[in-house]
């Protein structure tokens, strides 16, 4: 039976994301992005997001995952809409903007939620420290940017907003740009 909805939902170019962005879930969740682009029949591609992801800075290598979706995403050749149906915390904060402006969409009450981009640091060791500050600096700025480009808020907005993390309902994530809707 489950098998069955994953054909029919994949061939309707329809994808659900419930989880984090590990390697294995952002490799097929690519796969199907470019199967979908690659097929006969133009339809638009539907992603329904409700999970809580994982922290963007505990896990770096989540960085290279949303990147290479946002650039899937944003190179695609049939429209890709984004439908929030509970929560989209971290990393589906920001996948939440990706989708076609227009078609941006979440129910009243969906929950969007953004850590602050911070350095864990307990777990490194003090010669570490320095590396692992400025590579969490460029990777915030780099997030930063995606977010004000999708939402249409300016660098220094998004930067002040995020520092201390961002938590919207429906109505303010619709404010904020990072939706377009509610349904």
């Amino acid at each position: 039976m489950t098998s069955s909805i994953a054909t029919y939902l994949l061939q309707n170019n329809v994808m659900y994301i419930t989880g984090d962005l590990n390697h294995s879930y952002t490799k097929l969740l690519i796969s199907i992005l470019l199967y979908a682009n690659r097929n006969k029949v133009k339809k638009p591609i539907s992603i329904y997001i409700n999970g809580k992801g994982s922290s963007i800075v505990n896990h770096l290598s989540t960085y290279d995952n949303l990147i290479s979706i946002h650039d899937v995403i944003n190179n695609s050749k049939i429209p890709i809409f984004t439908h929030c149906t509970g929560v989209a915390l971290n990393e589906l904060f920001i996948v939440s903007s990706f989708g076609l402006k227009g078609y941006r969409v979440a129910l009243p009450s969906s929950f969007f939620a953004l850590d602050p981009f911070i350095c864990p640091g307990s777990r490194y060791s003090a010669s570490d420290m320095g590396l692992y500050k400025s590579e969490i600096l460029r990777l915030n700025f780099c997030l930063i940017n995606i977010i004000s480009i999708h939402s249409s808020k300016c660098l220094q907005d998004v930067s002040v907003n995020t520092e201390k993390g961002l938590f919207l309902n429906s109505l303010e994530a619709c404010n904020y740009g990072i939706i377009d809707n509610i349904i």
